[in-house]
């Protein structure tokens, strides 16, 4: 479930219910910086978590981008 709370979004992970908060979103441009079955897509996002229980723990959510001329 992902939360905003006082604009800060969050979420929990099971199964020590461990919550993480965004720390930053970067992306990559150019071609992404990891392949699905060798396949390249023009740009990747990452969303970079920070625990909130262990400031060493983070966890990383990864979005690939295509793109269709229509």
């Amino acid at each position: 479930v992902i939360t905003p709370i006082n604009h800060q979004y969050t979420f929990v992970l099971p199964p020590e219910n461990e919550e993480f908060k965004l720390l930053q979103m970067h992306f990559h441009w150019r071609g992404s910086e990891h392949r699905i079955d060798g396949h390249i897509f023009p740009a990747e996002l990452h969303m970079v978590h920070q625990s909130t229980r262990n400031e060493n723990r983070f966890t990383v959510l990864g979005f690939f981008f295509s793109v269709k001329i229509i």
